[in-house]
């Protein structure tokens, strides 16, 4: 309401409620419309690669001509991007790699030049972006292929000049940076890898001194062989890690089945194969591994449907086959592009047909029925869906829908709520990889070459329990996004 001769004027919360539901679906359309966060190497591209979220900004590698490949960080803006420091200065590149967050720190391998490939830490600042400590002295390079969060440290394989490649850790200091087990002993290497952290308990494959590449585990108190599977030096190299309740899901062979799902709590009489899922001394091989609750979702093939959908709960009774996609012994989905949202699994997927659902996407509740065909967006080519990254309320990806660039889409799941999010205009070409979310926005690489290279991108606020993007007005909210 207007009052008389005030000047003032008083609009009431539904006038208000009103104008907000004639604004939202334009308010929305901005919100999910790709921006580029900074152009770092104008007239070329910066090639934004390992994009890691930790607390509320991003680190990834990113290339200028001035300084080459260096660690860089932002928070989505373009004032807070700014490259931590010139690792190796000048314009060659420090390549940095494996970024990891640990508590507050984020750890990361990189070349200064003099060290050669080194552990190197950060807090977010470039006062506090260090080399941790020059484990392998000289310019020599270490061979840190991953780094894991464990219990307050860094864990990682590397070797100085006594040892081989052995399980290290770091607490990002000199002095807090020690090898936690020789295990192959000598100057051999264990060469631990497949690092997967199950409560209290840090799993991976070593190759130890008198067994093969065996099942090994880490904890507070020491690191210890789990179990000799393949009895003898051949070792059954446990491979395709996963989370299932409180133990560990891996495939693995003892040398008289084939490889199989096994599952295992840390100790040897609790480390046992879940089912034979392929008769006798074939191989079933269960690959790309999803915790979805207490169960794991994984691909295997029982030689009779071929590589299929299938879920266990670590018992031999609840392992079944969830959905011949791919009907006889066709391959339904047999490829990492596949995330858990929203208790069911989300994944590129194949039915044999030319359409739909070639090469689509698809969700999955765990049964036959209830496996089903999201949206079909390139019909009788298949848009190939991947880059899966989840959102409170919305599952962003990328696909191809015949426009002939890859571009950024979400889903709420159902057909009508699976949206592209394009810069009309824009070609994106390659597509956006790298998807992270960070908060309230989702950032990723992507080139756009009508102005840029391949730099770094955000979409904002992407996330609402309502029905704005779906071109409804039932679900609106009062407030805005």
């Amino acid at each position: 309401m207007r009052h008389a001769g005030s000047g003032l004027c008083f609009v009431s919360p539904l006038a208000s409620f009103l104008l907000l539901g004639l604004l939202a679906p334009q308010a929305l359309a901005a919100q999910r419309t790709p921006r580029l966060v900074r152009d770092i190497a104008p007239g070329a591209s910066s090639n934004p690669t390992e994009l890691v979220a930790a607390g509320d900004r991003i680190y990834f590698s990113a290339c200028e001509p001035v300084t080459g490949c260096e660690p860089w960080t932002s928070d989505g803006t373009e004032a807070g991007t700014a490259m931590l420091l010139d690792v190796w200065p000048g314009e060659d590149d420090s390549n940095p790699r494996r970024f990891a967050a640990v508590g507050s720190q984020v750890f990361f391998v990189a070349n200064d030049g003099v060290s050669g490939e080194e552990l190197w830490v950060t807090d977010g600042t470039p006062g506090s972006t260090v080399l941790v400590e020059n484990i392998f002295p000289g310019s020599g390079s270490n061979l840190i292929s991953e780094i894991v969060a464990f219990e307050g440290l860094a864990w990682f394989p590397a070797h100085d000049v006594t040892n081989g490649l052995e399980l290290w850790s770091s607490d990002g200091t000199p002095g807090g940076t020690a090898m936690v087990a020789n295990l192959a002993t000598g100057g051999g290497s264990s060469s631990p890898a497949e690092f997967h952290v199950v409560g209290d308990q840090l799993f991976f494959a070593a190759t130890a001194a008198g067994v093969g590449r065996e099942l090994h585990v880490a904890t507070t108190t020491g690191v210890a062989l789990v179990r000799n599977i393949a009895a003898g030096s051949t070792g059954t190299n446990p491979s395709r890690f996963a989370t299932l309740g409180d133990r560990l899901f891996f495939n693995a062979t003892d040398g008289v089945d084939g490889r199989e799902a096994w599952v295992s709590d840390g100790t040897e009489g609790g480390t046992e194969m879940i089912a034979d899922i392929r008769d006798g001394s074939a191989a079933s091989n269960p690959d790309f591994p999803v915790t979805i609750g207490d169960e794991v979702y994984f691909i295997a093939n029982d030689g009779v449907v071929g590589p299929e959908l299938w879920r266990t709960d670590g018992s031999a009774a609840a392992t079944e086959l969830v959905i011949d996609l791919f009907p006889g012994t066709g391959t339904g989905s047999n490829d990492g592009r596949r995330i858990a949202w929203q208790g069911e699994l989300y994944f590129k997927g194949h039915d044999g047909g030319p359409e739909p659902g070639d090469n689509e996407l698809w969700r999955s509740d765990g049964t036959a029925s209830g496996t089903v065909l999201v949206a079909d967006l390139r019909p009788g080519a298949g848009s190939g869906p991947g880059e899966f990254t989840a959102g409170p309320d919305r599952l962003f990806f990328t696909a191809n829908d015949g426009s002939g660039e890859v571009h950024p889409w979400f889903t709420d799941g159902t057909a009508a709520g699976t949206k592209k999010a394009e810069i009309p205009g824009a070609t994106f070409d390659p597509g956006p990889n790298d998807l992270v979310r960070l908060g309230d926005r989702i950032l990723f690489a992507a080139t756009d070459w009508s102005v840029h290279g391949r730099e770094l991108w955000a979409i904002d606020h992407p996330f609402f329990a309502d029905g704005f993007d779906l071109g409804t007005t039932t679900a609106w909210s009062a407030t805005s996004p």
